[in-house]
């Protein structure tokens, strides 16, 4: 039985009638501090690892990040279309239905996280004796990862959770609440990994810690969620919303896996030569995803303005949204490029790499600025596809890259430049079909707002 809606009384979207550019500076400011304080994590681990000068702890770490990173592509899926359909409902005034989707989406993205972290436990060896791992570099992967990813399932109930308070504009809250997790695996991990010589280990039981603390900081603030305080019923809530849900998420999670495929090609590429490239590629990984970060936050923090404003039917703010969320993608780009390749040098003294890695390190930040000024307009195309019931655009771009765009693109680059080569060569290959994309998600917008025009008229 469909569950019925009711107007909000104590939800006043503001997104409809505020400075837009001001709205989507705090958005993309805020998501992606969040962000940058869950790739923190990442980063202090990196460093905590390169005290131990253990080269091939180090590349156990990148390798286990990619089994985690499996995980994060449901996690990132649900959450993208967290915020691209509570927000639509909030912009409609239909606070009833938004406390009954918010059950429903917690009750369908934990099970599918549980089941795939079933999974991942299940077939790790055979992924990775696919991948070409064998020895301590594996053993210690594996290790990390079956402590790692069942707090993947507690840290993804928390990002939902911070989700939610985003797309209700709680911004600092959902900051405060992620640094606080940061610094709580910033304090426990060196005493885990020195103080009680636990090495690698230590940070795996860090994060589970830092998981827990999060989610219990993130259940205390919800409640003060308007939506929250809702009496829908579980079951009704999930047949009426799951369908809705899953038409947005399983497009964006096939999307996010295409990623997780075209890096275990990398990986694969990268095995051949050996522990220190696989260093280097760690480094050089946790170092782009954090300098980056504020690209990463583009889906999530762009989608709840755009459906705020299609609820609202205000093609005007629409555009005026997408057009500036391109230029901060430039400006930010730009910046960051020079701050990265000014800093490269040192970056590779502090990560304790061998010269190899070092030169590796060196030659991929100096390309990948950029590049990824290319590939950041992908992100702006994903927020729009899910925005406008085109979802299937992003895994269909997503394979295009992760497959024409990766193989031959790495394969070319290691035959010619070695383990350089293959990360530039795929950053090559994504940057062509960001531009692709970025052209469809053009059309797409366009569309939606000539006929928002004409039903206004």
């Amino acid at each position: 039985m469909p569950i019925k809606t009711q107007a909000a009384v104590s939800v006043s979207p503001s997104s409809t009638t505020a400075s837009l550019k001001k709205q989507i500076g705090v958005a993309f400011a805020s998501t992606g501090a969040s962000l940058l304080a869950v790739f923190l994590i990442d980063i202090i681990a990196v460093v905590y690892i390169s005290l131990l000068h253990n080269e091939q702890a180090l590349a156990a770490y990148g390798v286990a990040k990619l089994f985690i990173f499996f995980i994060s592509t449901i996690v990132s899926a649900f959450t993208v279309a967290c915020g691209a359909l509570l927000s639509r409902l909030i912009g409609l005034g239909q606070q009833h239905a938004a406390g009954a989707f918010i059950k429903c989406l917690f009750t369908v993205a934990l099970a599918c996280i549980a089941l795939m972290v079933t999974a991942q436990w299940a077939g790790f060896s055979l992924i990775a004796h696919g991948l070409g791992l064998q020895g301590e570099i594996e053993a210690s992967a594996h290790h990390y990862v079956s402590i790692v990813a069942p707090a993947m399932v507690v840290m993804a109930a928390a990002h939902l959770n911070i989700q939610v308070m985003r797309t209700y504009g709680r911004m600092k809250t959902a900051m405060a609440i992620t640094l606080a997790g940061t610094a709580v695996f910033a304090t426990i991990a060196p005493v885990l990994m020195f103080v009680l010589e636990l090495g690698l280990t230590g940070t795996a039981i860090a994060y589970g810690v830092a998981a827990i603390v999060t989610a219990v900081a993130c259940r205390s603030r919800l409640v003060r969620v308007p939506a929250t305080s809702v009496s829908a019923p579980l079951w009704p809530s999930v047949r009426t919303y799951a369908p809705m849900l899953l038409r947005v998420a399983f497009p964006a999670w096939l999307g996010n896996l295409a990623t997780f495929v075209s890096l275990a090609y990398l990986l694969h590429t990268l095995v051949a030569f050996g522990a220190p490239a696989l260093a280097a590629m760690t480094v050089i990984d946790r170092l782009i995803q954090t300098f980056y970060c504020f690209f990463f936050a583009i889906p999530i923090a762009l989608a709840p303005i755009i459906g705020h404003s299609v609820g609202a039917r205000e093609p005007h703010r629409v555009r005026d949204a997408i057009a500036h969320a391109r230029r901060l993608v430039l400006i930010y780009g730009v910046c960051v490029w020079l701050f990265s390749m000014g800093l490269s040098t040192s970056l590779a003294r502090w990560a304790s790499l061998s010269p190899e890695g070092s030169a590796m390190l060196v030659q991929v930040l100096i390309f990948a600025g950029p590049l990824w000024i290319l590939v950041g307009r992908e992100f702006v195309a994903v927020a729009i596809f899910v925005s406008f019931k085109a979802a299937w655009y992003v895994p269909v771009f997503a394979w295009l890259r992760a497959t024409l765009g990766t193989v031959p693109f790495v394969w070319l680059g290691a035959s010619l430049y070695g383990s350089s080569g293959a990360f530039i060569g795929m950053l090559v290959g994504g940057a062509c079909f960001a531009v692709i994309a970025s052209i469809f998600s053009q059309r797409v917008s366009l569309k939606w707002q000539s006929h928002a025009l004409n039903t206004i008229k």
